[in-house]
């Protein structure tokens, strides 16, 4: 296995939150937009991409200064983990539903 296929198979915290962010941007179409939406900065939304673009080895986003599009890595990247991603939300939500609050159990 290459150094490259080690460090993807260790995702991070980080990891996950910049694949929420990759997926915000495919599905708006755009930094601005995605950071208007997210209460972020454009940049810090760029710097987000950009580490992930070099964890990952591949650029996602062709950018120009009137549009952003998905590289056929970035769609063959968003094409698996838009599910994983919902799967994630599906679970936390179905979580709520036992409605305790998880200090109480603490204390």
């Amino acid at each position: 296995m290459n150094e490259r296929a080690k460090r993807i198979m260790h995702l991070s915290r980080g990891d996950l939150g910049d694949l929420n962010l990759f997926c915000a941007i495919a599905k708006t179409g755009g930094f601005r937009k995605t950071a208007a939406e997210l209460d972020l900065s454009p940049s810090a939304l760029s710097h987000a991409i950009r580490g992930l673009e070099k964890r990952l080895g591949v650029r996602l986003f062709n950018r120009t200064n009137r549009s952003v599009t998905l590289t056929p890595a970035g769609r063959e990247l968003l094409s698996h983990v838009t599910s994983g991603l919902s799967e994630i939300t599906n679970g936390l939500e179905a979580s709520i539903v036992f409605g305790t609050d998880p200090l109480d159990s603490y204390v």
